[in-house]
C-alpha cells in the first residue's frame, strides 16, 4: 500500500505500510548493529507510544525482497514483542509504516544508512563500519570525508579548525579538499585497516568497542595501525608478493612486538611515581580524602595496591577540580564514615 512519491538524500521513495512478515532485516550491513544495549529501552518506548512513530526505510531489491535499510533495531523490537506480548505486537506491528525505495544500488543503500544526522550519533565502531563499507565500494578518502561530514560532526565535540572554512567553501573541489584534511585521521586509519590481515581489524574492533583484549592479542589503536601500515609498505617494497593475506617479516615483527609489549607491561623509572611524589601530592591537596588516599598509598607494600591508591588520589583531584559540588558530597560521606569508625574505636 504505497502512495505519494517523496525524496530523501536526492532519492525518490513512496510512503505506505507493509506487513511485518514481509520485511527482511539486514543486520549484517547495519552500522548500528552493536547497539543491542538500546533494544530494551527502545522496546519500552514503542510499548509506551503504542505505535511506531518513525517509518522504516526499505529497498525493494531485484529479487523482490523488502530489505530494511533503516529501522533494523525497531524490527528487532517487533521480533521480541511477537514472542513476549503477542497482543501488543498485533496492535503495533500488523501494519508497519514504511518509506519504500526500489532498485537502489549498494552505494545508495549505504548513503541512506548514513542519513541519521538528526538521530543518535554513530558509535566509534559504527563509524568504522560506515567508512569500511564505503572503502569496499571503491570510494576515495576525500569522497568519504564529504559524504560522512554530517555524521563525523555529530559524533565529536572537538571540531577541526578547518571545518568552518570547508563548509563555507562553494567550490566543490576546494570543499572536498578541505573536508578531506579535516577528517583525514579518521578516514586514513580505516583505509589502512581494510588493507591489512583480518586479525588487525578484529583487534581494532576490540579497541573501538572498549572490549577486554585477551593475552596474545595486542591493543590496536590508531597509532599502532599507522606503524603496522608502515611495516606492510616496507615489506611490499622489499618483495611484491607480500599482501593482505600474506604479510611480510616487517609486519610480523611489528605485530609480535605489540603482543610482547602488552603481555609484559613495564613502567619506566622516569614515569613511575615514587613514595615522595605521592606524599607531596597529598600535602598539596585541599581534599582530606585525597590526602588519605595518598598517605595510604605511601604505606602500601604491594605494588598493585600502591598503583590503585595512587590512581584513586589522582581521580579525586580531577573530580574535585571539575565538579566541586559533587566532590563536597563525596568528602562529606568520607568524613561521616570516618567519624563513625573513630567513634567505634
Amino acid at each position: 500500500m504505497l502512495n505519494a512519491l517523496q525524496t530523501i538524500v536526492g532519492l525518490a521513495y513512496k510512503v505506505g505500510v507493509c506487513a511485518f512478515e514481509e520485511l527482511t532485516a539486514d543486520y549484517a550491513a547495519n552500522y548500528r548493529a552493536e547497539d543491542e544495549y538500546d533494544i530494551p529501552s527502545l522496546y519500552d518506548i514503542v510499548m509506551q507510544d503504542g505505535r511506531l512513530t518513525d517509518a522504516l526505510v526499505l529497498n525493494i531489491r531485484a529479487d523482490g525482497s523488502n530489505i530494511v535499510i533503516r529501522g533494523n533495531r525497531r524490527l528487532k523490537v517487533g521480533e521480541l514483542m511477537k514472542v513476549q506480548d503477542p497482543e501488543a505486537f498485533k496492535k503495533i506491528f500488523t501494519q508497519v509504516p514504511v518509506h519504500v525505495y526500489e532498485g537502489l544500488t549498494p552505494v545508495q543503500e549505504a548513503e541512506l544508512r548514513l542519513d541519521h544526522t538528526g538521530r543518535k550519533p554513530l558509535t566509534k565502531w559504527g563509524l568504522f563500519l560506515a567508512m569500511e563499507d564505503h572503502f569496499q565500494r571503491g570510494k576515495a578518502e576525500a569522497d568519504i570525508a564529504v559524504a560522512m561530514n554530517p555524521v563525523f560532526k555529530a559524533s565529536t565535540n572537538k571540531m577541526p579548525k578547518l571545518l568552518a572554512k570547508a563548509e563555507a567553501e562553494t567550490n566543490f573541489k576546494a570543499r572536498r579538499s578541505l573536508l578531506s584534511q579535516c577528517w583525514r585521521q579518521r578516514t586514513q586509519t580505516v583505509n589502512q585497516v581494510t588493507k591489512m590481515p583480518e586479525k588487525v581489524r578484529d583487534a581494532y574492533e576490540l579497541y573501538l568497542r572498549g572490549k577486554v583484549v585477551a593475552k596474545g592479542i595486542p591493543r590496536i589503536n590508531g597509532d599502532r595501525v599507522g606503524k603496522l601500515s608502515t611495516a606492510m609498505l616496507a615489506d611490499k617494497e622489499a618483495n611484491a608478493k607480500y599482501n593482505k593475506t600474506n604479510p611480510g617479516p616487517e609486519f610480523t615483527t611489528t605485530w609480535k612486538s605489540f603482543v610482547k609489549e602488552d603481555d609484559n607491561p613495564t613502567e619506566s623509572k622516569s614515569s613511575r611515581k615514587t613514595v615522595k611524589d605521592i606524599e607531596q601530592q597529598g600535602e598539596r591537596s585541599t581534599s582530606g580524602l585525597s590526602r588519605w588516599w595518598a598517605g595510604f598509598a605511601t604505606n602500601s607494600k604491594a605494588e598493585g595496591e600502591f598503583t590503585i591508591l595512587d590512581r584513586s588520589a589522582h581521580i579525586g583531584e580531577v573530580v574535585q577540580a571539575a565538579n566541586p559540588k559533587l566532590w563536597a558530597e563525596v568528602e562529606k560521606a568520607y568524613h561521616d564514615a570516618k567519624a563513625k569508625v573513630d567513634k567505634a574505636e
